[in-house]
């Protein structure tokens, strides 16, 4: 699990992503604007080859993310 707070850039860097938007967007702001909804423990996204998923949440905010790459 990763803190919602790591930046776009620092998580593609670290995994081999391509980066899909400013590097210095979090990855719970990313994953919420995906979603196009408010966030709910267990939505994913796909960033490249990586399923992105919420794990935390408190209100509409993403807390903790899990990554897991396919």
């Amino acid at each position: 699990m990763l803190a919602a707070s790591t930046s776009m850039g620092d998580l593609c860097m670290f995994y081999g992503l391509e980066l899909p938007c400013d590097s210095d967007k979090t990855i719970g702001q990313w994953l919420a604007e995906s979603l196009h909804r408010p966030p709910v423990e267990g939505d994913t996204a796909h960033l490249g080859k990586a399923e992105v998923s919420v794990r935390a949440t408190e209100g509409n905010h993403i807390l903790q993310v899990g990554i897991r790459i396919t």
